[in-house]
């Protein structure tokens, strides 16, 4: 407290103004040694705005669960690599067919053709 005259006056007019004023413009100071403060117990929690707090997190992880694919990663990926190997598939089938009818292709260049294909899908895994 103040022990100059009208102390009790001009701590009043700071707490009003400290209350009237935006919250966030205000600075927010933190200690720098939690030894010299005495310890908290529940006492001293206020559990109206623990409660709030509380609901508004539970409702931001139902927001973000409901938003989350319901497919995993990995179960994506699989999806993906078995979809690029059918159409891989039927790339090699159309191309066989397009030898077949436009160059009457012989058994010898399909065997080439697969053959390189077959080699470069094992280098790739490897």
């Amino acid at each position: 407290m103040r022990r100059k005259e009208e102390a009790e006056l001009k701590s009043i007019q700071e707490m009003k103004l400290i209350k009237e004023f935006d919250p966030d413009c205000l600075p927010i100071f933190a200690a720098k040694n939690l030894n010299n403060h005495p310890a908290v117990s529940f006492d001293h929690v206020d559990v109206t705005t623990f409660l709030k707090e509380l609901t508004l997190l539970k409702s931001d992880v139902a927001c973000f669960k409901a938003k989350q694919p319901v497919i995993s990663n990995e179960v994506k990926l699989s999806e993906d690599i078995d979809l690029i190997r059918k159409e891989i598939d039927n790339v090699k089938k159309i191309t066989l067919e397009f030898r077949e009818v436009n160059h009457g292709s012989s058994k010898r260049q399909d065997n080439l053709f697969l053959g390189s294909y077959h080699n470069d899908n094992v280098a790739r895994l490897s």
